[in-house]
C-alpha cells in the first residue's frame, strides 16, 4: 500500500491520520519510521513485532521520543535471521502483542495514561 510518497506494508493501518499501528517481523524496520531529523512522519507509530516465543511493543513518536534507529542502530543481516515461516510463531504471542498495541492506541487517542514512548516492552512466553 502506498500512502503519499511512503510505502507501507499491508499490515500497517492508518487510523484517522492521527497515528500508525504497525506489525512487522522482529528484524524489519517499520516502514515510514526513519532516523530523527529526516522525513519521518509526524504521526506516532505503535510498533509491535513477534518472533517465535518473543514479542515487543513500543511507541515511536517523532515529536517526543526516540526513533527506531535510536533503538536498533544497526539491523542484522537478513541472511542471519530466519523468517517466521521458517521458525514459526507461538500462536498466543501475536494476540498478546496486538492487545498491547490496542491499549497504546487507546492511550494515544484519549490522552489518558502513560504511553510507551521511549520504552520497550519485551514478552518472552
Amino acid at each position: 500500500m502506498i500512502v503519499g510518497s511512503k510505502k507501507f506494508r499491508l499490515c500497517h493501518l492508518l487510523i484517522l491520520s492521527l497515528l500508525l499501528v504497525g506489525c512487522s517481523p522482529a528484524t524489519t524496520e517499520p516502514s515510514g519510521q526513519t532516523s530523527a531529523g529526516s522525513d519521518a512522519p509526524v504521526s506516532p507509530l505503535v510498533h509491535g513485532s513477534v518472533y517465535r516465543f518473543e514479542g515487543q511493543v513500543t511507541v515511536f513518536d517523532p515529536e517526543s521520543g526516540p526513533c527506531y534507529r535510536c533503538l536498533f542502530p544497526v539491523p542484522p543481516a537478513a541472511s542471519l535471521v530466519p523468517g517466521c515461516g521458517e521458525t514459526g510463531v507461538m500462536g498466543i504471542v501475536p494476540g498478546l502483542i496486538g492487545s498491547m498495541q490496542a491499549t497504546e492506541v487507546v492511550k494515544l487517542v484519549t490522552g489518558i495514561g502513560e504511553t510507551l514512548v521511549g520504552r520497550l516492552v519485551m514478552v518472552d512466553a
